[in-house]
């Protein structure tokens, strides 16, 4: 199996980019969406990656989870936020955030923070 990298671009070369004037940050640099269809064979998850949806985004840290054999729980779990842990004594982390929290027609999600280093034993 091959191993599976977090903190670089989604592999696949038809990753899709939003459609949306929220495309790209402040510095004008462009985020790739994760495709479900293609990059849950070997899920990286990094910051400023989108996420079509809340259930999309649990998908790719549940699949690197069951792919790497870590134990992924979400701490967090709301309308707006959701963070995804290892375990309590693991370094490893994603935080995640609506993209536009205040528009309901916006259901775009955006990984905001992480640390794609394990500080612990596989299961």
């Amino acid at each position: 199996m091959d191993d599976i990298e977090i903190g670089e671009l989604c592999d696949s070369d038809d990753s899709e980019r939003l459609d949306s004037a929220h495309e790209s940050d402040s510095n004008g640099q462009n985020w790739p969406e994760c495709n479900l269809d293609n990059d849950m064979s070997n899920p990286k998850l990094h910051i400023g990656m989108f996420f079509k949806s809340k259930d999309s985004l649990k998908e790719a840290p549940n699949q690197y989870g069951r792919l790497n054999s870590y134990f992924i729980k979400f701490s967090k779990n709301d309308l707006k936020r959701l963070k995804a842990l290892c375990n309590e004594k693991c370094s490893w982390f994603i935080w995640a955030s609506r993209l536009n929290p205040n528009d309901p027609t916006d259901q775009t999600w955006k990984i905001r923070s992480s640390n794609p280093n394990h500080s612990c034993s596989k299961v």
